[in-house]
């Protein structure tokens, strides 16, 4: 595969097609679009996808990669390896335990710079609440 898009916008269709055929076979993404996008401790971005040819892949998902607007930032954060890590929870231990997790539709990692993306499923599409930090899961939720 192609070096690891640096920022959601970089994200071009070529690249999602090879990325997703993975799991979607005869996937064809047609176009995306960058609904949003925030930097907490990574790079988060919610993404809507249209495709020539789904083949099964989703319309909405939630992509998390390094941060990119302090290169400092960045740096630091990809010499901690957490992309790797996370990139393998998804790969092989979230299919293993019985809780909710979200689908992975791609987990990639390049361990020449420590860059990860990851395409998950867009929990708020499930009716799922999720916390951005300061505002956190009420009390009965978490429970």
């Amino acid at each position: 595969m192609t070096p690891l898009p640096s920022t959601p916008e970089d994200i071009d269709t070529a690249w999602l097609t090879a990325a997703l055929a993975v799991r979607y076979p005869g996937v064809r993404v047609a176009d995306i679009e960058v609904i949003a996008h925030r930097e907490i401790t990574n790079a988060h971005a919610d993404l809507r996808v249209r495709y020539d040819v789904s083949a099964g892949a989703p319309p909405r998902m939630f992509c998390k990669m390094l941060p990119f607007a302090d290169p400092a930032r960045r740096q630091a954060i990809a010499a901690t390896g957490m992309g790797l890590r996370e990139a393998l929870f998804y790969e092989r231990l979230a299919p293993s335990l019985a809780l909710r997790v979200p689908a992975v539709h791609v987990a990639c990692h390049d361990a020449s710079d420590g860059s990860f993306l990851l395409l998950l499923e867009d929990l708020t599409t499930t009716g799922c609440t999720v916390s951005d930090g300061p505002t956190s899961v009420a009390p009965a939720a978490a429970a």
